[in-house]
């Protein structure tokens, strides 16, 4: 009978938040991700066959953390609390989890993708379809239409504007008020 693990699989995509917003992606290297931990590197080849599936693991643990507020947020029935809510999520979120927001600002998934075994590919594709179905049912409960021109402008209020708010600043609760407003404000821009 094996020993029992020491550290489950959480600490250990846990561990490779912080590299990543300290340095950056070239940091995260499976033995300081070990070290952080105080695990053997043997330890994370033995559950995670290569770094790039930890961080994409770890990084797919993100997305859905992030994604609970902002698919609540656009279920709200009152489209303009829906968007003002999903808008000032991004913001909130990043501040209130600095170090996971910058893994998912750092990487981005097209670049991740390309190195992810097939069964990550199945994963990012049911919570990327969540994610669009929730904005295609904004836009028509918006507008009546998820026309191309209305999801255009759903999509750089909701998802684009809020990222770049983030992206500008270290502290991006200061911008929480002014990113729903300039969501609402976007959305009303069109008929």
């Amino acid at each position: 009978m094996g020993r029992p693990a020491k550290f489950d699989d959480e600490q250990l995509r846990d561990a490779v938040d912080q590299p990543v917003a300290s340095d950056g992606p070239a940091a995260t290297t499976t033995r300081r991700v070990a070290s952080l931990v105080g695990a053997p590197t043997g330890s994370l080849y033995h559950r995670f066959a290569t770094r790039d599936l930890l961080v994409a693991q770890a990084w797919l643990r993100a997305v859905a953390a992030f994604q609970v507020g902002y698919l609540s947020a656009l279920a709200n029935p009152d489209v303009d609390a829906a968007a003002a809510g999903a808008a000032q999520h991004v913001p909130l979120w990043a501040a209130a989890h600095p170090e996971r927001a910058a893994l998912l600002l750092r990487y981005r998934r097209e670049e991740l993708v390309a190195s992810w075994p097939a069964e990550l590919r199945e994963a990012l594709g049911g919570m990327n379809e969540r994610v669009d179905r929730a904005l295609r049912d904004h836009a028509r409960r918006r507008f009546g239409s998820a026309a191309k021109r209305h999801m255009v402008v759903v999509r750089y209020a909701l998802v684009h504007l809020p990222e770049a708010a983030v992206r500008s600043t270290s502290e991006p609760g200061l911008l929480v008020a002014a990113v729903g407003a300039a969501a609402r404000a976007a959305l009303r821009s069109t008929s």
